[in-house]
């Protein structure tokens, strides 16, 4: 399996971080937003900056687009916030599809932007960024947003690196600490659903204003970084993940069962091909293993087949790994 880091990021709406204590609990880095639009600058961007490093933390700055706002002039605001400050990474938030901000206030929203104008704008802001900066750029979405607001954006989405929103939550809140955190409240899912064309993620938000920890003063957001605290600093040099070549098991193996599972004819999802059910905890001897587009299936017997791995979700485990 591989480790995850965690990251935070920030905006306005926190004003007090004890970036110490967030230090002290694990957390390798925060996204601070910088700006958006083409002249609106966020007015903690500095201070948030300034802080989280002192605290050790790798720092990260992001940019609100705004479809209704020219494109260059988007770029050069951000560029102008982020100007001398020690940030190692930009991200570009591709998440406004409305053109009134009035109506989004309210709650009100009939003005639509057209997929593409929220594409394009993007698009080029981050092309701009990428050319100018030299750091690497992000994109900040959702694989809902680019199916329905944005489909245009995956001819070029598999371009740049990733950091998606998905959250596997309810809607309540909860306060708590970081300790409880890590050991009963991290997703159970292995990543985000990812969008069309895409293979790889590098930020994952997997929490959006449910959480209150110490350090924090209030609700916040956070993430994970696809890799472990020297993986973040690969990315950082290169604006990639460090390639990664999946541990062999040797089959025959054990695995666990996670949830309850249809037991298939075939390694694919059909309502023809279910053959039986297999009950939470079972363990079963897997005897071959085989990638379907992004899922992983186990074969556990003649013509008997459960998803190990589906939409992300893990389903089963190995309990020896011997390879």
């Amino acid at each position: 399996m591989i480790e995850k880091t965690l990251v935070v990021d920030v905006s306005l709406y926190q004003p007090k971080m004890d970036w110490k204590v967030l230090a002290e609990n694990g957390v390798a880095g925060v996204i601070a937003k910088a700006s958006s639009g083409s002249f609106r600058k966020d007015p903690l961007f500095l201070r948030h900056v300034q802080e989280a490093k002192a605290a050790g933390l790798v720092v990260g700055a992001y940019h609100w687009c705004d479809p209704s706002n020219d494109d260059l002039a988007q770029a050069k605001n951000f560029l102008s916030v982020i100007q001398d400050q020690p940030v190692s990474f930009l991200a570009v938030d591709m998440e406004q599809y409305w053109q009134v901000w009035a109506e989004f206030y309210e709650r009100k929203i009939t003005t639509i932007l057209p997929g593409k104008r929220i594409s394009e704008n993007a698009y080029r802001v981050a092309s701009y960024l990428r050319k100018y900066s030299g750091l690497p750029v992000l994109i900040y979405t959702r694989a809902s947003f680019v199916v329905f607001r944005a489909p245009q954006s995956v001819e070029w989405l598999p371009k740049f690196p990733l950091w998606l929103a998905h959250y596997p939550y309810s809607r309540d809140r909860i306060t708590t600490t970081w300790t409880d955190l890590k050991k009963n409240h991290l997703p159970k899912l292995i990543g985000p659903l990812m969008p069309p064309n895409c293979k790889s993620w590098v930020f994952w938000q997997f929490s959006g204003d449910k959480f209150r920890l110490p350090g924090t003063n209030g609700l916040i957001d956070l993430n994970f970084f696809n890799g472990s605290r020297d993986d973040l600093d690969y990315f950082i040099k290169t604006g990639q993940l460090p390639e990664r070549i999946e541990e062999e098991t040797v089959l025959p193996n054990k695995a666990t069962v996670l949830a309850r599972l249809n037991v298939r004819s075939e390694p694919k999802i059909e309502y023809r091909n279910i053959v039986g059910k297999i009950e939470k905890g079972t363990i079963v001897d897997v005897l071959e293993t085989r990638w379907v587009g992004m899922d992983k299936w186990a074969r556990i017997g003649e013509n008997r087949w459960v998803a190990m791995q589906f939409r992300n979700a893990l389903l089963m485990v190995w309990n020896d790994v011997n390879g």
